[in-house]
């Protein structure tokens, strides 16, 4: 059992098994409890525990965070298994190192958060997590961070993008942008000026197929004590003819054709990934680009986790690809299952445009109907006024002769009235 209530941040950064580290907290959620240790529930942890791709538990953090330093909703953690009010707590998510380390004035791209704390920097953000902390008890901050040696991180991220976000362009180009030591170089720079963040780093490159002793080492538990989650690679890089298929797939669907990678890489992550071939040429520029924050980092962690030159040797770029049955078959599967859903919603669509035109005819007969109705009412309204105004003048004519025959009677009996002379 921990002695202190420690608050655990495992913050990616992206590219360095964060799916797979978030399965072995998911797949372990019982032991960790039994050893003092909160993993906190999320939606995504199902999925987690069956070794698919996901994003982890780490945005809960953020929100209370939010909540807390606005002082209009609870801001303590909502777990039904807290025992005794000192269980050490373990976030995990890549989006935790973006939050906390590579914070600007406003947030750019699509983020978790959105808007939220648009105008805070990353020292403002660690200070509000620091004092929440505080403020729950937790009595330390330790923070795991994977590094991973630049060209197979860089090659990693131009996979990711053209599996997830939509990437058309060549691989020459992630490679001119790649920029993550700088970031680590940030991140140590920025925690190091808290007495109680503890910061661990290790190299993913190295570490890669003993994420379970370096989790272990971190939590400071028996490696033995964890089972391993189901799938041993999640979240998978691509072979090159994947990569290809998807990235001309891009072209036509864009972000939306990320559906085939990860049918991919959950239905078959066992399926050896290749490399994108990248210039000689351009792995140097990399790595000459990416010196001072190198040797920066190198500086401040254990130098079996430094950065090292991972030159990328393949083969040329080619135009001819190889495909297994199995991936031709996944690949069939989930466009086919796609066209299908697509087929049967515009095909739903369809009958509700028929269903709706039928009531929009109805609708239109029955005005017709009403405005014949109408017209018809109209037209006796109009022979009645009509008749009206016949018999307003035929009486007018006959009030007009009554009154010029009894004006002759009465002229009579006045004439009648005079003496006539004899």
């Amino acid at each position: 059992m921990q002695l202190m209530k420690i608050l655990y941040l495992h913050i990616g950064h992206g590219k360095t098994g964060t799916s797979y580290l978030q399965s072995l907290f998911a797949v372990n959620q019982t032991m960790l409890q039994s050893k003092g240790f909160l993993y906190p529930d999320d939606p995504s942890n199902i999925d987690a525990a069956a070794g698919k791709i996901t994003s982890g538990n780490g945005m809960q953090l953020q929100s209370l965070l939010n909540n807390y330093r606005h002082q209009t909703k609870p801001a303590t953690i909502p777990l039904a298994g807290i025992i005794s009010g000192r269980e050490s707590v373990i976030f995990s998510s890549e989006w935790l190192f973006r939050f906390l380390i590579d914070a600007t004035k406003n947030d750019t791209g699509p983020v978790p958060w959105g808007t939220a704390w648009n105008g805070t920097s990353a020292d403002q953000r660690i200070a509000c997590l620091l004092s929440w902390a505080q403020s729950q008890g937790f009595e330390q901050v330790k923070i795991l961070l994977l590094i991973r040696n630049p060209m197979g991180h860089a090659n990693s991220d131009y996979q990711q993008s053209v599996k997830r976000h939509g990437l058309t362009t060549d691989i020459s180009q992630t490679f001119h942008c790649f920029s993550a030591p700088f970031k680590v170089q940030a991140c140590l720079d920025n925690l190091s000026k808290y007495q109680n963040i503890d910061i661990t780093v290790r190299n993913y490159s190295v570490v890669q197929h003993h994420l379970d002793e370096t989790v272990a080492e971190w939590l400071e538990v028996t490696p033995v004590d964890l089972t391993l989650p189901p799938v041993r690679t999640i979240n998978r890089s691509l072979t090159l003819g994947e990569c290809e298929f998807l990235r001309f797939l891009n072209h036509e669907l864009g972000r939306d054709a990320s559906f085939v990678a990860d049918a991919l890489c959950n239905q078959l992550p066992d399926v050896d990934s290749e490399k994108t071939p990248v210039a000689p040429a351009v792995q140097d520029a990399l790595w000459q680009n990416l010196q001072p924050a190198i040797q920066a980092v190198n500086a401040r962690i254990d130098h079996v986790h430094h950065y090292q030159f991972d030159r990328i040797i393949g083969a040329d770029v080619s135009d001819e690809f190889r495909f297994k049955s199995s991936q031709i078959k996944v690949i069939t599967h989930s466009v086919g299952h796609m066209l299908k859903n697509l087929h049967a919603e515009l095909t739903s669509s369809a009958l509700r445009k028929q269903h709706d035109q039928l009531k929009i005819q109805k609708l239109q007969d029955k005005l017709t109907i009403k405005e014949a109705e109408r017209q018809k009412l109209r037209a006796k309204v109009s022979a009645q006024k009509n008749k009206i105004s016949q018999l307003k003048t035929l009486s007018s004519k006959k009030t007009r002769v009554f009154s010029r025959e009894a004006w002759g009677r009465r002229l009579r009996r006045w004439l009648n009235k005079i003496p006539r002379p004899s």
